[in-house]
């Protein structure tokens, strides 16, 4: 602290509610940094899992009935690439020839040829 330690009554109560006024306060900031450590790493545990999931998930392969997204890079002639919709779906799963080829249910969706994908 700068300066000489205050003499008088209303200076001394002054400086103590100043004091406890600075202490509670940096308690409540400490508290505060401790809840949003709690908050992030709680976030982060729960986006951690979330992947572990989706990693395992994918693992096992997809099965018939699985609804899937096909992305079909083609952009029609004179549409600009950066506006087209490039996956279209979501589709169904019809048959499973292996890990990376599967045949699409398309009835109902206004796609005219059954999408094989691999």
């Amino acid at each position: 602290m700068l300066g000489p330690r205050p003499s008088s009554v209303q200076e001394k109560t002054a400086y103590e509610w100043r004091r406890k006024f600075q202490r509670d306060y940096s308690y409540a900031l400490a508290c505060a940094e401790d809840l949003q450590v709690q908050a992030k790493t709680m976030r982060s545990d729960v986006q951690t899992q979330k992947w572990k999931e989706l990693t395992e998930r994918l693992k096992t392969g997809f099965e018939k009935g699985d609804a899937v997204w096909l992305y079909i890079p083609k952009v029609q002639t004179g549409l600009s690439r950066k506006l087209a919709h490039m996956w279209h779906g979501p589709f169904r799963i019809d048959e499973v020839h292996d890990d990376f080829r599967v045949r699409l249910k398309v009835e109902g969706t206004g796609y005219r040829q059954p999408l094989g994908t691999h």
